[in-house]
């Protein structure tokens, strides 16, 4: 998967499938060791007791942020960027895509709004924040035509 991930960069996927990756060799060491020890009474619960540990640091990992993250720090490198995928992210990615340029930008961000107010979060204040300090740009097709 880390093959595949250099190539055609991170996704909100591709975060999940490494995480189930993972989880899936703890198993593996997990039955080895029962096998080993040819006592398999705590197996199931260590099994349950890893995958709660994989989701809770699941949803402590800001996802968003690093797939964003990865995709400025592949932009920077290969020149390859997926606007597209990117404008699909949530407000948690915007403080890594504010550092590209500003036709990028704009075909990334959305139009600040007025989000009714069950709609707002702290990274939503930033988002908002970031936008309101960058200078007004357009998307240029041009721009968009860099994830190709």
């Amino acid at each position: 998967m880390s093959l595949y991930e250099q190539q055609f960069g991170l996704t909100r996927l591709r975060v999940g499938v490494m995480a189930v990756e993972v989880w899936f060799g703890v198993v593996v060491l997990a039955v080895i060791v029962a096998g080993a020890r040819w006592s398999s009474r705590r197996l199931p619960a260590v099994i349950v007791g890893t995958a709660a540990v994989g989701v809770l640091v699941m949803a402590v990992v800001n996802v968003d942020a690093l797939v964003a993250e990865r995709a400025v720090e592949r932009y920077e490198r290969t020149g390859l960027i997926d606007v597209d995928y990117l404008s699909t992210l949530s407000a948690d990615a915007v403080p890594a895509v504010s550092t590209l340029e500003p036709e990028l930008r704009a075909c990334i961000l959305d139009e600040p709004g007025s989000d009714p107010w069950w709609n707002a979060n702290l990274a939503r204040r930033e988002a908002a924040a970031i936008a309101a300090d960058a200078p007004p740009s357009r998307c240029v097709p041009q721009a968009r035509a860099a994830d190709r």
